[in-house]
């Protein structure tokens, strides 16, 4: 073994074998390869991308230690993975089967994938594990049924789809960047948009610092403020759940708002961390504060004590970033869902 959507309507792949200008920037074969994956993905995501979902399947293998190596095993190894909420933010997840089945190679026989969505459209950024090559995805392609035509390979919509129903769509067109990255998306002109774009997602520096907290997480969720404090907020919270925030905030400082959020999960080391982007160094250190007393105790809108799922070890800001790190077992509360407020992540209530 090469070891978020409309029907699908064809599959794209552009090959190019010595240097490709995407998102604006030139890339060669060799461009990021000492970088982390998330950092490599944020250079080729779209400039307004306002949200990063980020997968590192190296990482994920180490926590689930299966064997992909077979129709019982590969869903194994998907289940395994989503109970211990570490493929929550991939587009790919629980497509091993499905993926093999299409191509000869799964998830495990990837590095790692990102999942941006901006204004411009969703991206899929996924890198290849070293035992599989680009030239190898396009030889799967070529044994799948596409036709190539002037580097482009396509498949018809019908054919495949009876063949293939369960291949996700964000793979209808995918960008060769080089033999160790792809880009992919549902809609063939968001690459071609992203080509013409002079600026990429690592040019916003709210994203790349909270970004940057993060590196080396088994699974990241990259959101810009307005995003982030929806998800983590009490929009829709009922009056006795916003009253008890209020109350919290007399005690502690009141929530203010951030420009990014970073939520982030370690599966090695039972960890979870939430970084958060302020307008300045002086903010950030009185936001961590804040939030460092809101770490512990009831756990509002969401039921039980914190310290049920999440136990602070440090909190610390670096610049203007602050950042809260937790022991975290998967086993009591899921957060890579960004589903159910955390307080200590949230913004200001509504009033």
């Amino acid at each position: 073994m090469m070891g978020t959507r409309p029907a699908l309507r064809y599959v794209l792949i552009v090959l190019v074998t010595v240097v490709v200008v995407a998102g604006g920037v030139a890339l060669s074969g060799q461009v990021g390869a000492q970088r982390s994956g998330l950092a490599r993905a944020l250079e080729l995501l779209p400039q307004d991308t306002r949200s990063v979902g980020y997968t590192d399947w190296n990482r994920v293998a180490d926590v689930v230690d299966v064997e992909a190596t077979s129709p019982a095993s590969r869903e194994e190894f998907d289940a395994q993975a989503r109970e211990r909420d570490l493929t929550t933010r991939s587009v790919l997840a629980g497509r091993s089967q499905d993926l093999y089945a299409g191509f000869g190679w799964s998830l495990d026989d990837l590095d790692w994938d990102a999942y941006g969505q901006s204004r411009t459209g969703s991206v899929v950024v996924i890198g290849l594990g070293a035992d599989l090559s680009a030239s190898s995805v396009v030889e799967s392609l070529r044994q799948a049924g596409y036709e190539k035509s002037s580097d482009i390979w396509h498949a018809s919509s019908d054919e495949f789809r009876r063949a293939h129903p369960d291949i996700p769509d964000e793979l209808n067109n995918v960008a060769v960047v080089n033999e160790r990255t792809l880009v992919a998306s549902t809609r063939a002109g968001v690459l071609q948009e992203m080509r013409d774009t002079s600026r990429t997602a690592a040019a916003n520096r709210d994203l790349s610092r909270t970004a940057d907290e993060v590196r080396g997480a088994t699974a990241v969720l990259l959101q810009d403020g307005d995003l982030a404090c929806d998800s983590a907020g009490f929009d829709d919270a009922d009056p006795s759940a916003l009253e008890a925030v209020r109350a919290a905030e007399r005690r502690s400082g009141q929530l203010g708002t951030y420009r990014a959020l970073a939520r982030a999960i370690d599966g090695d080391r039972h960890t979870m961390t939430f970084a958060m982007a302020f307008d300045s160094p002086a903010a950030a250190s009185q936001q961590i504060q804040v939030r460092r007393d809101l770490s512990s105790g009831p756990f509002i809108g969401r039921g039980g004590q914190i310290e049920e799922a999440l136990v602070l070890q440090n909190a610390r800001t670096d610049e203007d970033t602050g950042v809260l790190r937790f022991r975290h077992d998967v086993e009591t509360d899921a957060f890579m869902a960004a589903v159910g407020p955390v307080i200590f992540a949230s913004c200001a209530p509504p009033h």
